[in-house]
């Protein structure tokens, strides 16, 4: 690990917590709103409002826990650019960022898509919903695999030999193969508990445009924890070790929660029992801080280690 080469700190640094907390602020807005039309159709209003603000708190926390390691990352990629890892880093450090996003806009959009269920643009906000996110994790997910692809490179041992690539891609394969047969057998009657359609498009669209991206950025997600992960193991020095293994443990919890967002999305299993269906998303959302909090701490760990420099 090269030695840290001050730079100076990321331009927006310290706007982040403030975009953070509007987004939040009408996020509580809009799942109020929620609340109070689903009151008006005869179910009870606090209950919703427990159920509902319930799973928005811990969302609010996952959002300024994924950010303030994201940021930090970025902070450090940015002090260190002229060192050799440090394209390597700014890259991961934008794909945590973008994964930021995605985790926002997914809830963002699940509230706009209730708000606008009874209105012409119905159609196209669930379109929206199901292919902006996959546009923006895709992008994510490009940029932590370039970015950890060079960690790799630099350790001068290269992981992906062809017997452990054969490894991940056969058991791999058949996942997504199983996956892809569940979404075709399923998708054209999935419906939402609120009784909308989750999929409008025709089914051998969603196929390729749809479920296809998905397999390629679970894939990215899984290379790029084996890459930090074999970093972890070849890095100098005991404490980039940690930070290392923090940080593919994250990424790994983090795209397993990716994975499982994707499942609640594209199963019959949560529409018929709403509890059923909180339950999930609760489990999501326990993973998923856990996940972002391991990034965190590798995060600023790396931060320390540039404050003492």
């Amino acid at each position: 690990m090269a030695a840290a080469l001050t730079q100076g700190k990321w331009r927006y640094s310290r706007i982040i917590y403030a975009a953070l907390l509007g987004v939040a602020i009408l996020q509580a807005v809009l799942t109020y709103f929620i609340c109070t039309r689903e009151w008006l159709s005869g179910v009870s209003f606090s209950k919703l409002i427990l159920i509902r603000f319930s799973i928005l708190i811990p969302e609010v926390l996952i959002w300024f826990i994924a950010a303030r390691g994201a940021r930090r990352f970025k902070n450090y990629a940015v002090n260190i650019a002229g060192s050799p890892d440090g394209r390597a880093l700014n890259d991961i450090a934008n794909g945590l960022l973008v994964l930021v996003v995605y985790i926002i806009t997914l809830g963002v959009m699940a509230n706009l898509i209730n708000l606008l269920k009874a209105s012409d643009l119905r159609d196209e906000a669930i379109t929206s919903f199901n292919y902006l996110p996959l546009f923006i994790v895709a992008l994510a997910s490009f940029w932590l695999y370039r970015g950890t692809q060079q960690l790799m490179l630099l350790t001068g041992k290269p992981f992906w030999t062809g017997k452990r690539m054969m490894s991940m891609l056969i058991p791999f394969s058949i996942f997504a193969v199983v996956f892809g047969a569940n979404f075709y057998m399923h998708a054209p009657s999935l419906m939402t508990v609120s009784g909308d359609p989750r999929f409008v498009l025709p089914l051998p669209m969603l196929m390729m445009t749809y479920v296809l991206p998905h397999v390629v950025v679970w894939t990215l997600g899984i290379i790029s924890g084996a890459n930090l992960a074999w970093y972890a193991k070849h890095v100098s020095g005991n404490l980039y070790k940690q930070i290392f293994k923090q940080a593919y443990i994250g990424v790994i919890l983090v795209y397993m929660c990716i994975f499982l967002a994707q499942i609640l999305m594209s199963s019959p299993i949560v529409e018929s029992t709403f509890n059923l269906g909180v339950l999930f998303i609760y489990a999501v959302i326990i993973l998923n801080i856990v996940g972002f909090t391991y990034v965190y701490r590798g995060a600023d760990k790396l931060q320390k280690i540039e404050d003492l420099a």
